[in-house]
């Protein structure tokens, strides 16, 4: 039991603290759109648990609803969103 929690704080730090997105048993994929009007634009990445297809990490960056304005997109302001999924590991 002890192991486990072992385990996972090892991956924890490794992704979260460190930012290491080549992690031995998980898959990279890039997520993300075009800053297009009229719509949400973000990118980033994500770590998925290919046995059970779920995602262990994911790091976003968000620059929100991009409007039809001159000064409603940024690219210098943007908002990150990170959230590790315990019970998906």
């Amino acid at each position: 039991m002890i192991n486990k929690y072992i385990k996972i704080l090892k991956l924890y730090f490794k992704v979260t603290i460190l930012n290491n997105t080549n992690v031995k048993g998980y898959t990279f994929k890039k997520v993300g759109n075009l800053p297009i009007v009229g719509v949400n634009h973000f990118e980033g990445y994500e770590l998925i648990n290919p046995k059970t297809n779920k995602v262990l990490y994911r790091k976003i960056k968000n620059w929100g609803y991009i409007g039809d304005g001159f000064r409603s997109y940024n690219p210098d302001k943007y908002e990150t969103i990170s959230i590790f999924f315990f019970k998906n590991i």
